[in-house]
């Protein structure tokens, strides 16, 4: 992946969509159609692996007469989720959320300081608090974006859950292929990205396709957000 020097810092100098000139070999099942993936098609399509650049034709037509759309591409990286709780425990950024509990089902693992009566129903029911992989990952996330003064949607840019040749996989998604609302600068995530790999918490930059979303859109579909 090429820099760019500024300021001292590497900025990634790749642009993630093509030109609407630029014509490339595209995967087959990526290609322009006008009806969903069979269920042969929807086997294949978590060997496609992510993009590193948009072709054209995969952003929504925005257009008059009635057209079919793209899937749901999200752009971000995989997450190296054991990496990122590493430094959360070494940097006090692990997270505990409360729950409630029925008093006969809470685990007998659960030690006694993490468990209160609840407020209403202290008869039947307990808060327990106990560790929260997902928010523990976000608040990690979320303290690098801080610590480097990136604009945006900030924590709640969110984690997405995509397809790739090693089956499903997590993502921080910064926007899609339908809107890039709040999305940061350029140069804000050029530098996120860096600082996430010097650490070896995210990946290259890239283009998923969507999980549960990732069929071809009828013509006249609500365009979804991120």
């Amino acid at each position: 992946m090429p820099y760019a020097m500024e300021d001292g810092i590497p900025f990634r100098t790749t642009d993630p969509i093509d030109p609407p000139d630029l014509e490339r070999e595209v995967h087959p099942l990526l290609q322009k159609r006008r009806r969903p993936y069979t269920s042969d098609e929807q086997e294949q399509l978590d060997q496609v692996g992510p993009l590193e650049s948009l072709p054209h034709h995969l952003l929504p037509q925005d257009t008059c007469r009635p057209v079919w759309q793209s899937p749901i591409f999200y752009y971000g990286w995989e997450l190296n989720e054991e990496k990122i709780l590493q430094f959360a425990k070494m940097d006090g950024l692990e997270v505990r959320v409360q729950h409630t509990w029925l008093k006969s089902e809470v685990p007998k693992d659960i030690p006694p300081e993490d468990i209160t009566p609840d407020e209403h129903h202290p008869e039947n029911w307990v808060s327990v608090w106990s560790f929260s992989r997902y928010h523990t990952i976000v608040n990690v996330f979320a303290t690098y974006v801080k610590e480097l003064d990136i604009k945006g949607r900030g924590p709640s840019w969110p984690i997405r859950v995509v397809m790739s040749p090693k089956g499903t996989t997590h993502i921080i998604a910064f926007y899609t292929n339908y809107t890039t609302d709040k999305a940061p600068s350029s140069r804000d995530l050029d530098m996120l990205s860096w600082a996430m790999d010097e650490f070896g918490m995210g990946g290259e930059l890239k283009w998923w396709l969507c999980a549960t979303d990732w069929d071809w859109r009828e013509p006249g579909s609500r365009w979804p957000d991120l």
